[in-house]
């Protein structure tokens, strides 16, 4: 693949390359505004007095490096914060101090952008991660987590500081490792991958469903359990094991843990028995399915049941009761999607109520954004949610895309603070808030124009064709044009100037 051969060196193209570039224009601060330092500065600050170590009568007017900029942005932030002049001293009058730092403050800004850019002619340094993933970006059209790069620490408030930026073997490997990655995501996305991914619509309802069948099956359990205490009690009333459940009844703290030992009781039957296999004590499942109808969450089971809207939709919970709504993208590629909702709160709602979160990885995962639903159930409104698939999606979990109402299920103890809260003000739990209709996920077609170093390359960005029985026909590209590709590469890269052969070589 042509790209694992443009890896090892697009680290480098995108962190310690000099070019031919123009120098950016001089940033300057306005020669007319000298005045007001010479007349409220100067007799504290010149080259005899010095107080606070800071010297400004050999301050240049022209901002041409880090160091000069810095000792500007040390006037601007004292004289925004009232801190000088001093309060005894003279101060300059309203109108002409305002004039100056909006000056100050343009040309700072002109200065940063300056220094952050110089044209390519830059001191070897690495680039910082902000440098870095611009660069990744423009060249590639990929967004890369960068947070792993070493942090751009400096005593001011420039992160282009050189000394600071310094290079070790190991950041050039995590630099270089995350150049591979964005090459591979570049590629990867843009690869023909087959048919158009068609847009997936997921049925609220169709959660639904599940939790009923979860609750019939409870149910069903419940009687099995029951048929399963009633044999374990005729046994242990017989009067050969009166004994040993005398023994075991002076022992066991519950009427479960009785039934725990029923392996004792000559006559008893197993809970395999009545259906309960698992690699577990299956007596511990048969007593916990008996309390089903009288569980914690019972009431609330009875309450969400009688719902209208039931057969369209669902209403979201917390977590303990799962009603949220999720589902999962099996082999999607990367590249951007689209994410749709159809939802609408209910009528007795609050304000504070009407918001859902969207993210991925509903066991654990963080929201990723929020949106407060306007909408009703019989008006719902469809809220599009833009969403970018990457490799570092890779597992189930991953790709797993939830619903849920905002603040439901930050962490699992959050989930039963909400419930437990709702339990005591209505004796079932939280009354519902949000109910949902559907969920959708488009794929988006990367059908812009390639960013500028993918089409520099002018080669195909893909492993090969299917032929007519599916077979993949790998691309054959003579060596010359792979060289040529490359090198028209560096010289994206490179802003316009030609890679050294010997660097393509390599």
């Amino acid at each position: 693949m042509i790209h694992r051969s443009i890896g090892p060196f697009c680290f480098v193209v995108a962190t310690l390359v000099a070019s031919s570039a123009e120098a950016a224009p001089a940033v300057a601060m306005p020669a007319q505004h000298r005045e007001l330092l010479r007349q409220h500065c100067f007799s504290c600050h010149d080259a005899d007095t010095q107080e606070g170590t800071v010297r400004l009568d050999d301050l240049p007017l022209e901002i041409n490096d880090v160091k000069t900029a810095e000792r500007w942005q040390k006037v601007l932030n004292v004289l925004n914060a009232g801190e000088m002049p001093p309060a005894k001293e003279p101060q300059p009058e309203p109108a002409i101090k305002a004039d100056f730092l909006d000056a100050l403050a343009t040309t700072m800004v002109a200065a940063r952008r300056s220094l952050a850019d110089q044209g390519g002619l830059v001191t070897m340094r690495r680039l910082n991660r902000r440098e870095y993933a611009n660069t990744l970006r423009e060249l590639l059209g990929v967004e890369i987590n960068v947070a792993e790069l070493p942090a751009d620490t400096s005593s001011s408030s420039f992160d282009t500081v050189g000394a600071n930026l310094f290079m070790s073997g190991n950041q050039f490997e995590q630099y270089r490792s995350l150049g591979r990655e964005a090459l591979d995501e570049a590629f990867e996305r843009r690869a023909v991958g087959g048919p158009p991914v068609p847009t997936l619509r997921y049925e609220a309802e169709t959660a639904m469903r599940e939790l009923m069948k979860n609750h019939f099956d409870a149910v069903d359990a419940q009687a099995r359990a029951e048929r399963w205490i009633a044999a374990v009690e005729a046994a242990a009333a017989r009067p050969e094991n009166a004994a040993t459940v005398a023994r075991l009844r002076a022992t066991a703290k519950s009427d479960a843990e009785f039934r725990r030992s029923w392996r004792e009781i000559a006559g008893a039957p197993a809970p395999e028995d009545y259906g309960f296999r698992t690699v577990e004590e299956n007596s511990d499942k048969a007593n916990r399915a008996a309390t089903y109808a009288t569980d914690y969450f019972a009431p609330y089971r009875a309450y969400y049941q009688a719902l209208p809207h039931l057969d369209s939709g669902i209403y979201l919970t917390t977590n303990d009761l799962t009603a949220n709504v999720s589902t999962t993208l099996w082999n999607w590629r990367p590249g951007r999607y689209v994410v749709r909702v159809r939802a609408g709160a209910t009528s007795d709602a609050p304000p504070e109520r009407r918001f859902i979160e969207f993210g991925t990885r509903p066991r654990a995962g963080k929201a990723l954004r929020t949106y407060e639903v306007t909408g009703t159930i019989d008006a719902p409104q469809t809220i599009e949610i833009p969403f970018t698939f990457t490799r570092k999606h890779t597992d189930s979990q991953d790709r797993t895309v939830f619903i849920r109402e905002k603040g439901t299920n930050d962490h699992y103890e959050q989930a039963r603070i909400v419930f437990d809260t709702g339990k005591k003000k209505t004796g079932f739990g939280p009354p519902v808030a949000i109910w949902v209709d559907w969920l959708e996920v488009e794929r988006l077609p990367d059908d812009g124009p390639l960013p500028p170093a993918l089409a520099a390359l002018a080669i195909p960005l893909d492993d090969g064709v299917k032929d007519k029985t599916g077979k993949l026909v790998p691309h054959v590209i003579p060596m010359a044009d792979i060289r040529a590709a490359i090198g028209r590469f560096c010289v994206e890269a490179f802003r316009g100037s030609a890679a050294a052969p010997a660097f393509v070589d390599r």
